[in-house]
């Protein structure tokens, strides 16, 4: 996903239309325009430099692929993820951080922090699958 993302930044989409064009390719799940038009008013955070759309579309992808527990679960590991990696929530900070320039860097690494979140839960999802009693 973090290619991807970066790519569409570059293109122009946004961060949390191109973090939300790379999920659909990487999982079998369509958004609706509807979302993508709602994407609109995230970024730049929110317009005004607060939580970052790129962000915001990673909870809003959470909610796309799991149930509600899950996905309140996994923004919190998001959250936590990107203050393990020394960055913040807002997009003022992050921008100030990266630089104009690095704005593209910063929506690849939060939808490869993204990609990782759900694919390790799908991973345990499906372990947890394996490991339930069979048949009757």
């Amino acid at each position: 996903m973090r290619e991807k993302a970066m790519e569409y930044y570059r293109q122009g989409y946004g961060c949390s239309r191109s973090v939300l064009m790379a999920f659909e390719q990487a999982y079998p799940r369509a958004v609706a325009q509807q979302v993508y038009r709602a994407c609109a008013g995230l970024d730049t955070g929110l317009g005004v430099g607060c939580l970052c759309g790129a962000l915001i579309a990673g909870v809003m992808i959470f909610g796309i692929l799991f149930d509600t527990g899950a996905a309140k679960r996994l923004r919190m590991s998001l959250f936590d993820q990107m203050a393990e990696r020394g960055l913040g929530l807002y997009c003022a900070r992050l921008r100030e951080k990266a630089g104009e320039a690095g704005c593209a860097e910063l929506v690849g690494e939060i939808a490869s922090v993204i990609d990782k979140i759900i694919r390790e839960e799908l991973s345990s999802f499906n372990q947890s699958l394996q490991s339930a009693p069979s048949g009757l």
